[in-house]
């Protein structure tokens, strides 16, 4: 289950700080590092999951819902996850 997904490589996990967990932030975070206006979701919440969105739309029905979804923006290089935790908001970047 996504929502107490802990199985994350630590070598490319970064957590977004608490005054950057704003859609327009983690958006902005995440274009700097080469991510389109598309993306792909990955989700516990069925409404969304497997749903290609725009950027924005998704981290709009994704931020602060409590439920486990990956927002795949660089197919195996760059993600976004958010958890079930309060503020679990993190940023996935393999080089």
């Amino acid at each position: 289950m996504l929502d107490h997904f802990s199985d994350l490589d630590p070598r490319y996990v970064k957590s977004i700080s608490p005054n950057e967990q704003t859609i327009k932030a983690i958006a902005s975070l995440l274009e700097k590092k080469g991510a389109s206006s598309l993306c792909h979701l990955i989700s516990s919440n069925l409404e969304i999951d497997n749903q290609d969105m725009i950027l924005d739309e998704a981290l709009g029905k994704v931020l602060g819902e409590g439920m486990g979804t990956f927002i795949s923006c660089i197919p195996g290089r760059l993600a976004y996850f958010e958890g079930e935790d309060e503020n679990e908001r993190l940023l996935l970047e393999r080089l």
